[in-house]
Formats: structure tokens, sequence, C-alpha cells
């Protein structure tokens, strides 16, 4: 019984990878589809397969460490196959992978949701900082060019009416560093 629930299991799994595969190209030309696929650099093509690998393997690694450092250790693949559960689930819903990971790595490991949790919010957090710190090196270094960006792209080239009556630029600032101020604080 226990075998065929698992048959099951898995023939309904490929039933509904099969339905949304077909549901991705319906209407599309398939020749053009396999002339892309036949003419593709598979050079390009592995290696960003393997920098896609290198780059999975290291936030494993610095998910490890984080939950080393919580004093709740958690074996290597284990980290690593509860954050790639966790991408999977993202596919599906947005953010809910970061709590199924947990979840996850709860079963297997017996980390606690809430350490590995902290430990997922932790990550967000540097990721953030390190995003700012990213974006106020542009601001610096290149401003010119950012500022062309952000003119034509965000504000449909209206920067001088902006400069005119920089009022709701200035209100959004405000807003911002409150913000900054009340997430900084909590």
């Amino acid at each position: 019984m226990k075998h065929l629930l698992t048959v099951l299991k898995y023939a309904l799994l490929l039933s509904i990878s099969g339905a949304l595969m077909w549901y991705a190209v319906r209407g599309q030309d398939l020749s053009r589809i396999g002339h892309y696929i036949r003419t593709a650099n598979y050079f390009w093509l592995s290696l960003s397969l393997v920098l896609s690998a290198l780059g999975y393997f290291s936030r494993a690694y610095r998910w490890q460490m984080q939950l080393d450092a919580s004093q709740n250790p958690a074996p290597y693949w284990k980290v690593y196959h509860a954050m790639m559960v966790g991408y999977l689930a993202n596919l599906v819903l947005p953010r809910a992978g970061e709590v199924i990971r947990c979840s996850v790595l709860r079963r297997t490991s017996g980390v606690p949701v809430q350490v590995a949790l902290g430990t997922v919010v932790t990550e967000r957090v540097i990721d953030v900082l390190v995003l700012l710190i990213l974006l106020s090196s542009t601001l610096l270094l290149d401003f010119k060019t950012f500022w062309g960006f952000f003119n034509n792209a965000l504000l449909g080239g209206k920067a001088d009416s902006i400069a005119r009556n920089p009022t709701p630029l200035v209100i959004a600032a405000v807003i911002a560093l409150v913000l900054l101020a009340v997430v900084g604080y909590a």
C-alpha cells in the first residue's frame, strides 16, 4: 500500500509538472524554441550553471556558519537541502520559502524554527545594508550616470519639473528617513 501511494504521489507531481510546462509554452512556436535550444552557446550556459551552483553552495555555507554561531549547528548538506526547498517554495508563493526552509531544517536537524528564522532575518538585514552601501557608492562615484537613469527610467524625463518644485521629493526623503530610523531602532 505504501509503495502504491509513493507511485501515485510521483505520478501526480509529474502530471502537474507536465500541465504547467504545457501552460508555459502554449501558443508558442515550438520549432522556434527548438531552434534557440539547438543554437544556444552551451559554454555560457554551462558557465552560468556553475556560477549559480557556487552561489547556492556559498549561501548554504553562510547560513551554516550563522547557525553554528547561534549554538545550533546543522550538517552542511541538510542546510543546503533546506535552503533549496525554500527556494523551490518561493517559486510557488514568494517569501514563503524563508519560513519553509526553517521548518525543513527543524524537521531534518532539530534546529528550532525561531533560531533559524532569526538567522534568515539577520541575513536579510545584512543584504539590505550591503545594497545600501553599493547604492551609496554608485551615487558617490558616478552620480551623473545614476541621475540620467533615474530621470529617464523612473521620472520619465521630468527632473526639471521636480527641480522647480522639490516639495514632494523632500517629503518622500523625510518619510524614508523616518522609516529607516523606526526600523533601525526596532
